[in-house]
């Protein structure tokens, strides 16, 4: 299964669930396959389409505090760079939130800077605190 298609799978079962319901994304039963579908992304280690970075961006957001996703990204620099490179103006601000911290994972001060600017308050805080706090040296 593509990421594409991983995507449209989960937002196809979102539909049927109770979305106020705490912890609703983790009962998500496809999970395993959408993270073959990043991990298969990253083994390619190419640049992607706007398309697939979007759907990125959508498992950045879901997959809790997206750490998974982070860190399979990781281990493909380059794609994680187009994707710090390319959120700069995603919503919602929680995809900008869990860019950050992966723009501090690559050592990007630029990109960690960039959000400095950012329209919300939560983000430029997020943006300040590494930057202040001296994690990109």
């Amino acid at each position: 299964m593509n990421l594409l298609t991983a995507v449209a799978a989960f937002e196809s079962w979102a539909v049927g669930q109770d979305q106020q319901e705490v912890g609703w994304i983790d009962s998500y039963p496809g999970w395993p396959d959408v993270y073959k579908a990043v991990e298969a992304i990253v083994q390619r280690d190419d640049p992607v389409d706007a398309e697939t970075l979007s759907a990125i961006f959508k498992v950045l957001l879901w997959d809790e505090e997206g750490e998974g996703t982070k860190e399979m990204l990781l281990a493909s620099p380059a794609l994680a760079r187009q994707v710090v490179f390319s959120a700069t103006h995603q919503e919602p601000e929680e995809v900008r939130y869990q860019v950050i911290d992966l723009a501090v994972r690559l050592g990007e001060r630029d990109a960690v800077r960039a959000y400095l600017t950012d329209y919300s308050t939560r983000i430029r805080g997020r943006a300040e605190q590494y930057l202040t706090l001296g994690e990109l040296e």
